[in-house]
């Protein structure tokens, strides 16, 4: 198998460098993989998510996805919006408009037709088995209803890569092993590398590989 993230001695500090988030990290993950990111709080594991899905930049080092470097991307929303799906604790959805429209969100500035985004938003919901739901708000779902919505907004825009970042932490141990239910089959179903960083030694045992990190570095 061919690595689809590559990660070249990684620094990223905050607080005017007193902060050490990332240590010279490097790391390879495999196109197709489910990888589990485990360590203690601060340990840099979100900051690390941020780095391979373009939220943040980092000091010096490299990250290279999909055999193109990060850095050099002249529009990080364009290569956000066609090879990143992502996942929070909190699911960041908009409370003001319906379940479809936030599952349509990645699709604006596509080139896709309104009809097309209701379609694809559709499909997606009703694999989650809430397809009932797309015109309602968000504040009149469940927390596992809202992650689930959340799972839909990631992969609507057929993303390579999805990067879940403690994506059950918010819920019960039903919603929580529904949602990584779902999360496992769509990562066989699709062949998405899934990334998952988790407190919980339970979820991360379920993936094929588990990385270990402590004072900004792999330490396996």
């Amino acid at each position: 198998m061919t690595s689809i993230i590559k990660i070249n001695n990684l620094k990223k500090s905050y607080e005017n460098s007193t902060i050490t988030a990332l240590n010279n990290l490097n790391l390879e993950i495999e196109d197709g993989d489910f990888v589990s990111i485990i360590g203690p709080s601060g340990c840099g594991k979100s900051t690390l998510l941020n780095m391979i899905g373009a939220l943040d930049i980092p000091d010096s080092g490299s990250v290279t996805v999909d055999g193109k470097l990060v850095s050099e991307s002249k529009k990080l929303n364009k290569f956000r919006a066609e090879k990143i799906g992502f996942i929070f604790q909190l699911h960041n959805l908009l409370p003001n408009i319906s379940v479809i429209e936030n599952i349509e969100i990645p699709l604006y500035g596509q080139n896709i037709k309104k009809e097309d985004m209701r379609k694809k938003s559709l499909k997606l919901l009703e694999e989650v088995q809430l397809s009932n739901k797309a015109d309602i708000l968000p504040t009149k779902l469940s927390g596992g209803e809202r992650q689930r919505v959340a799972i839909c907004r990631s992969l609507v825009n057929n993303p390579k890569i999805i990067l879940a970042d403690e994506p059950t932490g918010a819920l019960d141990s039903k919603n929580s092993k529904l949602v990584m239910d779902l999360l496992k089959k769509l990562h066989k179903e699709k062949n998405v590398t899934l990334i998952v960083v988790t407190h919980d030694l339970d979820i991360a045992k379920e993936a094929n590989r588990t990385i270990k990190m402590l004072d900004g570095k792999v330490i396996n």
